[in-house]
């Protein structure tokens, strides 16, 4: 393989993440934003027991987890909660 194989492989691949990195970064921007929510309502809820506050954990946990069903969304937060120590 010469030089210039290499070379322009490497361009080649530097120009598609340099296009498509955008549309990655949105997404872990908007997940990012989601889990700084859902654990600060973590810690709300650890301190203070509300039901208030369960549901919007679990509103915010079907957007995290992407899961439509509610009972496996409370235990994945009752998992994260037990991990938390509360």
């Amino acid at each position: 393989m010469k030089v210039t194989h290499i070379v322009a492989s490497m361009m080649t691949i530097l120009a598609l993440l340099f296009i498509f990195a955008p549309i990655f970064r949105k997404r872990e921007v908007e997940k990012t934003k989601l889990e700084r929510e859902y654990f600060s309502l973590l810690e709300k809820y650890k301190s203070n027991n509300s039901s208030e506050i369960l549901d919007e954990i679990i509103t915010l946990g079907i957007k995290l987890f992407k899961i439509n069903d509610r009972e496996q969304v409370k235990n994945l937060i009752e998992e994260d909660l037990t991990k938390l120590g509360a």
